[in-house]
């Protein structure tokens, strides 16, 4: 077999476009290029800031809550451990033994009612 030449045409040789300056040409788009690449990974990189810090102060906050929950449960039981022992002591607690511990009988009683106390019952 006989393999061919490729020959070279007339128009192959040269383009037919004529340039004002070859050095400064391609470094203007480099330039710029550059600003925006930098612009964008500054931009990415203050992204991931922010993502780390949300995500950080979400796990901050539900631990947080989640302490709150445990204290209040934890008060929550020895409230109920108090009013058992005053309803214990309520149910013991008598005249005689009142008088034991030092109260004495008083001669005028003033009563407050239960209610809503607002200034319309105040100048009453």
């Amino acid at each position: 077999m006989r393999h061919k030449k490729n020959k070279l045409s007339v128009f192959q040789a040269h383009l037919p476009f004529k340039s004002v300056a070859v050095g400064r040409v391609s470094a203007v788009p480099l330039q710029l290029e550059r600003r925006v690449l930098f612009a964008v990974g500054a931009l990415l990189l203050g992204l991931a800031f922010l993502y780390s810090y949300f995500v950080m102060t979400s796990v901050s906050h539900v631990v947080i809550r989640e302490d709150m929950q445990y204290e209040n449960e934890k008060l929550s039981g020895s409230v109920a451990r108090l009013e058992q022992k005053y309803l214990a002591a309520s149910v013991l607690l008598t005249e005689a033994s009142a008088f034991s511990n030092g109260f004495t009988r008083i001669s005028k009683q003033t009563f407050v009612e239960r209610g809503a106390y607002t200034v319309n019952t105040a100048s009453r």
